[in-house]
């Protein structure tokens, strides 16, 4: 498992970490914004409906409980910003009186055989229902993918967690797993 930062200019980091089954996310913080790019293999598009990211901090610990999520439903571009409540599907932000806050670039497209999802945000939204994101701390990364019945993403099918430090260091770290949960069909 890596995570590769590095540091362009004063204002850019980048930065990228290998999740399970293929899946990665890579970003890139720009002053106050940082950028996405979530890497989903072609056949895990074709084979579930949804896969997703989360942020968190560790003191929260590995479960989804205030987890703030960002899901891609592979039935069309559709990004959407949600929040763990509790350990059981996140809710949309908008559904409970928080707001959506991923920037209007909502991406599909391909890149090195990957397909890749893009979406922006702010590192601290104002938002209670989303998790700042603060360089230099700990941060819990966590994916999952599965099923989905039109609108309702079922269960993950598996799902884990990595913890990253976003840094404005162009030096090379690697991401520590901090949980990986598999759940059999």
């Amino acid at each position: 498992m890596k995570v590769v930062l590095v540091l362009v200019g004063l204002l850019a980091v980048y930065g990228k970490v290998e999740l399970g089954v293929g899946l990665e996310l890579g970003w890139e913080v720009q002053g106050e914004d940082v950028h996405f790019k979530f890497y989903v293999p072609p056949e895990l598009k074709e084979s579930y409906g949804w896969a997703g990211i989360g942020i968190k901090d560790p003191a929260d610990g590995t479960g989804m409980a205030n987890g703030d999520f960002v899901t891609v439903r592979f039935d069309g571009i559709i990004i959407e910003d949600r929040f763990g409540e509790r350990n059981a599907r996140p809710k949309l932000d908008t559904d409970k009186e928080g707001t959506d806050d991923i920037d209007e670039l909502k991406t599909e497209g391909e890149e090195d055989g990957w397909v890749v999802y893009e979406w922006t945000r702010k590192l601290n939204t104002g938002d209670e229902r989303d998790n700042p994101i603060e360089i230099g701390k700990e941060t819990y990364i966590q994916w999952a993918y599965g099923e989905a019945d039109g609108d309702t993403l079922k269960h993950h099918e598996e799902a884990g967690t990595y913890s990253v430090v976003f840094t404005e260091s162009s030096e090379q770290t690697t991401s520590t797993p901090a949980a990986f949960i598999s759940f059999d069909k």
